[in-house]
């Protein structure tokens, strides 16, 4: 954000004010040159890890870092969220707009995607991340399309035993049979996945 010292910084922010107190790892920085990598390539990313690692914590510092005319939109999603949500947000936004005044055009727009294994609409997600499409209509190719998900991962039987649904213990006690409650992703999104790992 910062030019190097002798020369007119182009923005008054500091690194201590975008980062505040978050605390870089080495392990930090490797994620960080994939995701920067792929978004210089217009590469969609998605990031995949257990609740709490830190997945939505580093794109938001990213995201501060590089995106200093175009603030990162986020889409936060969830089980209730339908086609007509996402197509709202994507044209709220202006993405289909090629003459749009709202953004730098020359200029990365960066979308996150937060839990997006969560909703029934992986089918318009894909196609969005994917052909940068929305229901067959072209959007603007200065977007990078971020995601965050949990694992499709099932219960092992370790965690049934811990697990309870309800007040009082029964005889015949339902267990989820997933860790967490999403849906597997499309196999067209399945190689943009980045293992970001579990919180120790």
């Amino acid at each position: 954000v910062l030019k190097a010292d002798g020369m007119k910084s182009k923005y008054k922010t500091s690194l201590e004010d975008i980062t505040g107190n978050y605390v870089f790892t080495s392990d930090n920085f490797v994620k960080m040159i994939f995701i920067l990598l792929n978004t210089r390539a217009n590469i969609p990313v998605i990031m995949m890890g257990e609740t709490g690692c830190g997945k939505t914590s580093l794109i938001q510092i990213i995201s501060r870092l590089k995106c200093i005319k175009n603030k990162m939109k986020k889409l936060d999603i969830h089980a209730g969220i339908t086609d007509k949500d996402i197509i709202e947000f994507i044209e709220t936004n202006e993405f289909t707009n090629p003459n749009t005044k709202k953004y730098d055009l020359k200029e990365q727009q960066w979308v996150f995607f937060d839990e997006v294994n969560t909703c029934n609409s992986m089918g318009l997600l894909s196609e969005l991340m994917t052909k940068h499409t929305m229901l067959g209509k072209p959007i603007n190719k200065n977007i990078v399309f971020i995601g965050a998900c949990n694992p499709y991962r099932k219960v092992t039987e370790n965690l049934k035993q811990k697990e309870e649904i309800g007040l009082v213990k029964q005889k015949e006690q339902k267990v989820r049979s997933l860790v967490y409650a999403v849906n597997p992703l499309p196999y067209s999104l399945l190689h943009f996945i980045m293992n970001f790992g579990a919180d120790r």
